[in-house]
């Protein structure tokens, strides 16, 4: 099985169920939009769709395309630019160090990983360690996407060889 199907099967199975994630903005029709069974895309249990805005590119603490996901928190009345949370790898109790080339957010999505009906976030960096990729995994607390609890998967620990840079997060689908 090539490398790219194999990093993306792990991906999908690391987390699995992925509902709504964007590297944008919403649209009018989603900014409102209530959140089917308090889990697409809720981190804070509102009822209402949050936004994981996707900044790959971002320069991190002097570190050129480290990368970095913000999450707009969503209400009644739309994205509320005023709430929201900004992660990257160097913020604390995200696993790792942000590095040049990363591009943590390469590759964003939100699921309830946990089972508790808030969305949890799952980023990939598809150029973490030269090209091998990671995810790491960034639950709800149940009002807010937090870090504590984050998690690190790179490929050696999902049984995934690093010969040829497998980009692991470099392709999420669900």
């Amino acid at each position: 099985m090539p490398k790219h199907t194999l990093a993306t099967a792990a991906a999908t199975a690391l987390a699995a169920g992925l509902l709504t994630a964007a590297t944008g903005t919403a649209s009018a029709a989603d900014r409102a939009a209530p959140a089917a069974n308090g889990r697409q895309g809720d981190f804070n249990g509102n009822g209402y769709r949050d936004l994981a805005v996707a900044a790959p590119a971002a320069t991190v603490d002097g570190k050129k395309s480290a990368g970095a996901v913000t999450v707009l928190y969503g209400s009644a009345h739309g994205v509320d630019a005023s709430r929201h949370t900004t992660v990257s790898q160097n913020s604390p109790g995200v696993p790792g160090a942000a590095e040049a080339g990363d591009l943590f957010g390469g590759e964003v999505s939100l699921s309830d990983l946990n089972g508790d009906k808030k969305a949890d976030l799952t980023v990939g960096a598809v150029y973490e360690d030269g090209g091998n990729g990671a995810l790491t995994t960034l639950p709800s607390d149940g009002t807010r996407l937090t870090t504590t609890g984050s998690r690190f998967l790179s490929p050696p620990a999902v049984g995934i060889s690093t010969a040829g840079a497998p980009q692991l997060g470099s392709i999420m689908a669900g």
